[in-house]
């Protein structure tokens, strides 16, 4: 659906995108994820034509957008960070805006908005000015909106930032469904929660480049890695925790007074050594899991600077 080759891209004479490689596929939910300037929403600027591309080829199914940019826009939905609704207006009438403006056809306006009324469950609320609404219907009525003329390629920049966790939830939902209406997604997110229950493909972006693509699964099992959870009847000191991760050659990648969490390649006895090593008895401990790592664990023990 999309594929950038040593894709570049500057601002203000400075290389924000620099030598960028990825293939996303088609019929699937993409998540991009990287820290703050890594370059995730100048890449999705450049793919929705909104951002001029200085170095490499860039397509979007298969048009490329600079010298097919009309064609790219054809196909393609962009919810950017901010919802780009019209306060004044209802829901309705912004949806049948944003119909218009898209390209559906008079005959075809009412059954486009019907359709995404029910498909994001707004009837409660979408005769009412927009200007009333909630945080979480403003985001899934800005989602309804972008989706009204059926694009083939939806792009979301951070789209549940700001939300509380209910609505947060709620607008997974709705993203989940989005490939089996023939609507591939790429996501842009820092929350990796979020890209574990979403993508089914993942793309790490650190400094302009990607540096790491699989599904959630693969990238959690390629690197074999072992994750340690305990809870114990006392807090614990900071250094106690680093000493225990230390020992095991482990990343920590929670502490809070009593509980931490730890990633790395151990085995069950090596833990329980290390942790008996800083005068933690059995007893004194009310919780020991082991597990294979959630995605935000894998990526904290490959780049350790992140940790605790």
């Amino acid at each position: 659906m999309v594929r950038a080759r040593d894709l570049g891209v500057k601002l203000s004479g400075s290389a924000i995108l620099d030598g960028l490689n990825l293939a996303v596929p088609s019929g699937k939910i993409t998540a991009l994820l990287g820290a703050n300037g890594a370059g995730k929403t100048t890449l999705i600027r450049a793919i929705a034509t909104l951002q001029p591309v200085s170095a490499g080829a860039l397509t979007v199914a298969g048009y490329d957008v600079q010298k097919q940019s009309h064609k790219a826009r054809g196909v393609l939905g962009l919810a950017g960070q901010h919802t780009a609704l019209v306060n004044e207006l209802t829901g309705i009438e912004n949806l049948r805006l944003v119909a218009r403006l898209a390209g559906v056809s008079r005959r075809g306006l009412q059954s486009a908005v019907n359709r995404v009324v029910g498909d994001f469950g707004l009837r409660d609320f979408v005769r009412g000015r927009v200007g009333t609404y909630s945080g979480g219907q403003r985001r899934r009525l800005d989602l309804a909106a972008t989706l009204v003329s059926r694009p083939a390629l939806l792009l979301l920049d951070e789209p549940t930032t700001g939300l509380d966790p209910r609505s947060r939830r709620e607008l997974w939902h709705y993203v989940q469904a989005l490939p089996g209406s023939d609507t591939s997604v790429v996501l842009t997110t820092q929350n990796l929660e979020e890209a574990q229950a979403l993508a089914d493909w993942v793309a790490v972006i650190d400094r302009g480049r990607i540096i790491k693509t699989g599904t959630p699964d693969e990238l959690r099992r390629e690197l074999n890695i072992t994750t340690l959870a305990v809870m114990t009847r006392r807090e614990l000191s900071r250094d106690a925790v680093l000493s225990v991760g230390s020992s095991l050659g482990a990343t920590v990648t929670l502490h809070d007074g009593a509980r931490f969490s730890l990633a790395g390649r151990f085995q069950v006895q090596s833990a329980v050594d290390a942790i008996g090593g800083q005068g933690i008895t059995s007893h004194e401990i009310t919780e020991f899991a082991l597990a294979p790592p959630s995605l935000e664990e894998a990526l904290l023990a490959t780049n350790p600077k992140e940790s605790i």
